[in-house]
């Protein structure tokens, strides 16, 4: 910067050497010293505008167009209608322009623009015009008693920039907005040989080039504008939640904490997805992030339960094999105390015998309204023989006089199949059914006929019933899913987590509808008991069979998170209709690669690619390219 020399030596001066310079020469230096310096303009204005190429500008090093929206769909989706395309990329930013319309007018154009509308149509040959003269005669109409109704007239203009640093990545983010925006049926333009007009109108400089104002103008009534909010943030992040993954949109981190209930009605959830689409590995992914946080996990799996062996045993978890010549049984007889919401007074053994109607339905398959009510006697003489009866204290050994349980109460020894078999030789109409009963005695199901040598206290359990005859796997599932159902009852104060996988095997084709009431009842009393319940299914048709869907539909429905992965279309089209999908939902689950998928958290939808950590990543997959990759290192 020039420094105004103050001093200066007149010439042929023999003095000091100091001498003043005059106005004229001090105006001068002023001067100079003015128009060196830099003005604001300087520092907001680019040295240059390339705007040679007619498809894009380059200014400073960046590379810029400009997208115009010329026409929007009939009706507008809710909740931010450019938000997944504002919040994509860096470098895509939406410009939105607002001007308030006088309503008197606009009322006398719609009645004109509606009278020469419906004179058109009764004139007119051509039947596609006269289809779109009707519709635009139909939108007149609406905006007309819109504003009856006192709503207000807009005309909006939307323009969006794309910036980048070279002309490929511009180029590929072109690509990618005008794919979102044909994907939700808006027309669009671009602004090629008119750049540096469009540029200068996306400015905040109040020059909206006129020809750009008239292409992209659009009438909109106030109530819709809210669908153009551009300011938002479709990130979710609980506190104290596990994380999962990123949002697909800006790739911020999905932190869910199924069980805060200022957010989620309830910690239930639901994953499908189809073969290969990563739905086992979602729930072990999730329950391994529980385990993480001291929430207690049971998993209950009918198909393929070596899959989750590897992350169960790795973590110290229990992992119980349940099937012939096997050393894990269960007394489906078992009467466990539990701490009951609202039916502290309840009899115990009541309770227990609508438990054994289901597992008698499930063990005979087609049993009549009869014959179930006969089987009800036999079932309480057994308990009976045990010492057992409606009264709680009974199922005690050590009750003192009067009925008094002491401080150390120990149970009674329960009866078991084979106990019940007995009582029912007795009872001539039942003797076919005694013999149906016969292999769970002393054949090739025995193992039902024993009491129960297993505990389920562990942070994390696998219940592993995938070798069990596939039809004896909905019996096996439901005699895991009731001690596991009295385990997450012992105590309401306590966070917990139950996995059913492949539920349609209870509430689809291989169930019946008392195991699906039982299920369904499951899931709406869970939340009472601090617990969670987690169904996962790739068999989307099969989940929604039995009784038209009435349990599938109630299944999702009790359900506040559900995380679809990828599905066939049929099977998109199904869960589609349940969850109100929307048509661009449903495209993404279809397209979904394995890893991907759509959260729904009560009212937030995102697209997420869950991560799994590289650990958990070594103890799960069951890829067989990464499982060599694994071996090799």
């Amino acid at each position: 910067m020039p420094v105004i020399n103050m001093k200066k030596k007149p010439a042929g001066d023999d003095g000091d050497g100091v001498g003043r310079i005059s106005m004229r020469e001090f105006s001068e230096e002023r001067n100079n010293y003015t128009d060196s310096l830099l003005s604001y303009d300087d520092f907001l204005y680019p040295s240059a505008i390339n705007a040679l190429n007619p498809k894009h500008l380059y200014i400073d090093g960046v590379y810029i167009a400009v997208l115009l929206c010329v026409r929007y769909p009939d009706s507008l989706v809710t909740g931010l209608f450019l938000n997944d395309i504002i919040n994509s990329k860096d470098g895509i930013e939406a410009v939105f322009y607002y001007e308030h319309e006088n309503k008197a007018e606009a009322n006398k154009n719609i009645t004109y623009f509606t009278g020469f509308t419906n004179y058109k149509m009764t004139k007119g040959d051509n039947q596609i015009d006269s289809s779109i003269q009707r519709k635009q005669a139909a939108h007149a109409l609406y905006m007309k008693d819109k504003l009856a109704e006192g709503d207000e007239l807009y005309y909006m203009n939307v323009l969006i920039k794309v910036t980048a640093d070279d002309e490929r990545s511009l180029d590929e983010k072109l690509r990618f907005v005008e794919s979102r925006l044909a994907g939700k049926d808006v027309f669009y333009k671009r602004t090629d040989c008119r750049q540096v007009e469009a540029f200068l109108s996306t400015l905040p400089l109040g020059k909206f080039d006129s020809r750009i104002k008239k292409d992209t103008k659009r009438n909109i009534l106030a109530s819709g504008c809210p669908a153009f909010y551009p300011f938002s943030c479709s990130s979710l992040s609980d506190p104290e939640g596990i994380f999962i993954g990123l949002n697909d949109i800006d790739n911020s981190q999905v932190i869910i904490d199924t069980f805060n209930t200022d957010n989620y009605d309830n910690a239930n959830m639901v994953i499908c997805g189809r073969s290969g689409a990563g739905k086992t590995f979602m729930a072990q992914m999730l329950t391994n992030r529980f385990r993480m946080q001291q929430i207690p996990v049971i998993m209950i799996c009918p198909l393929k339960g070596y899959e989750y062996k590897n992350l169960c045993e790795s973590v110290g978890g229990n992992y119980i094999k349940f099937a012939a010549g096997l050393p894990s049984k269960i007394n489906i007889m078992d009467i466990r105390p539990t701490k009951s919401l609202g039916r502290e007074d309840e009899s115990l053994l009541a309770a227990k015998l609508n438990v054994l109607t289901v597992f008698f339905s499930l063990m005979f398959g087609d049993l009549t309204s009869r014959e179930m009510k006969l089987l009800e006697e036999p079932i309480r003489k057994a308990y009976e023989k045990k010492g057992i009866t409606m009264d709680n204290r009974s199922i005690y050994a050590n009750s003192g006089s009067g009925g008094v349980v002491s401080f150390y109460p120990k149970l009674r020894e329960m009866p078991t199949l084979k106990d019940v078999y007995v009582e029912l030789q007795n009872i001539s109409e039942l003797s076919l059914r005694a013999d149906e009963m016969r292999p769970f005695v002393d054949g090739a199901f025995s193992y039902y006929n024993t009491q129960t040598n297993i505990g389920i206290d562990n942070l994390y359990t696998v219940f592993d019933i995938s070798d069990v005859p596939p039809h004896m796997a909905a019996l096996a599932m439901f005699t895991a899913l009731d001690i596991c159902w009295d385990r997450i009852r012992r105590d309401r104060t306590e966070r917990k987590a139950i996995v059913l996988d492949e539920l349609w095997k209870l509430i689809g084709t291989s169930g019946n509808s008392k195991s699906a009431e039982f299920v369904l009842e499951l899931f709406k009393t869970i939340r009472g008991y601090g617990g969670s319940a987690i169904a996962a299914t790739q068999d989307i048709t099969d989940f929604m069979i039995l009784d038209s869907g009435k349990y599938g539909k109630g299944v999702i429905n009790a359900s506040n998170i559900k995380i679809v992965l990828s599905l066939e279309e049929q099977e998109a089209q199904v869960i589609s209709g349940v969850l109100n999908l929307s048509e661009e939902e449903l495209i993404k689950i279809v397209k979904f690669k394995r890893g991907q998928g759509l959260l729904i958290a009560g009212s937030n939808h995102l697209s997420v690619n869950f991560i799994p950590f590289e650990t958990e990543k070594r103890l799960i997959t069951t890829d067989r390219k990464l499982l060599q990759q694994y071996e090799s290192i």
